[in-house]
């Protein structure tokens, strides 16, 4: 029979084990830092110290919520036995998978052996007790993204330029000695005069000049930018959790005796716990009541519940507390 599980108890078991001295079985890895980017896989092993019989169970951490390792190497919040009724007495591969599309987180692994056939979720049926538990923590995929490399500037000195001065020369200057020239007397005699008759000048005439006519320069037409459309990210839908309460409502109870009904049966509470058949709301939304209508099985009938454990009824009264 496959249950959903409820974290509290096995935190409570995770909590004390961090004081256990040993291990029967542990589970172990040769690589606890995985990374896609280098193709690396996720491989692990449980090793026994000595001979072990029983159920061994693998389960590891998902957004807060337990899920157990089938043998197809799934997960599932179903407590799902991993290998049932085994012998075991040296390494057993568990797990061979890529660590490519996984989420990047740190994902612990949990190993227990049980009794056969026990509830694994009640740490008195472990192999070993409470030191019957091991654990390892994988870090998968978070060096995946690098960082942003921080750039390097250079800075270039700035050199002042070399000015030359270049002296500046004065000329030699050279005095001339300045010689008076000697002077002879010439006779004067009257010059002939013609007269020349005055000519008009001829005037050209004044031409226009020719005024190139003005071009008018084309501007080219502006084009409006194309803004491409905004896309709307796709939000992965939120899956909502059922209470494993409600499947213990709805099948036979682990621990009851033989012959019993279920909670959901026509004859008891009906499938639907919130039409409260049978006096089954408010009583049955907690511990303390649904064991009152236990111990009144003359009025009642559930006295094939007495043998049930009280964190599976638990179970069952937070799920009646939401109807």
């Amino acid at each position: 029979m496959m249950i959903r599980f409820k974290m509290k108890p096995m935190l409570m078991a995770i909590g004390l084990s961090c004081i256990s001295a040993s291990a029967l079985a542990y589970v172990h890895s040769p690589k606890l830092e995985v990374n896609s980017i280098n193709n690396d896989r996720i491989v692990a092993m449980v090793g026994f110290d000595k001979p072990v019989l029983g159920d061994l169970y693998l389960a590891t951490e998902i957004h807060g919520v337990l899920h157990f390792m089938t043998p197809q190497s799934l997960f599932t919040p179903i407590v799902t036995v991993f290998v049932k009724n085994g012998s075991f007495d040296k390494d057993l591969p568990v797990l061979d998978i890529p660590s490519a599309n996984i989420e990047p987180a740190t994902y612990p692994l949990y190993q227990v052996v049980t009794l056969p056939g026990a509830n694994p979720l009640d740490f008195n049926n472990w192999i070993g007790g409470i030191n019957g538990l091991s654990k390892i923590e994988f870090k998968i995929n978070l060096a995946n993204t690098a960082p942003t490399p921080t750039p390097v500037v250079t800075t270039v000195p700035t050199t002042a330029p070399v000015v030359t001065t270049v002296p500046t020369t004065t000329p030699a200057v050279t005095t001339v000695p300045t010689t008076t020239p000697s002077v002879t007397a010439v006779p004067t005699t009257p010059p002939t005069v013609t007269t020349v008759p005055t000519v008009a000048p001829t005037i050209a005439p004044t031409v226009a000049p020719t005024i190139a006519p003005t071009v008018a320069p084309t501007i080219a037409p502006t084009v409006a930018p194309t803004i491409a459309p905004t896309v709307a990210p796709t939000v992965a839908p939120t899956t909502v959790p059922v209470l494993p309460g409600a499947a213990l409502y709805k099948t036979a109870l682990p621990g009851a005796s033989p012959g019993g009904s279920t909670c959901s049966s026509g004859g008891c509470h009906g499938a639907n716990p919130a039409a409260g058949k049978n006096k089954l709301l408010p009583s049955g939304k907690t511990l303390a009541g649904i064991k009152a209508g236990i111990a009144n099985d003359a009025n009642s009938g559930m006295g094939f519940l007495s043998t049930v454990a009280d964190a599976d009824l638990q179970l069952i009264a937070d799920y009646l507390a939401t109807q």
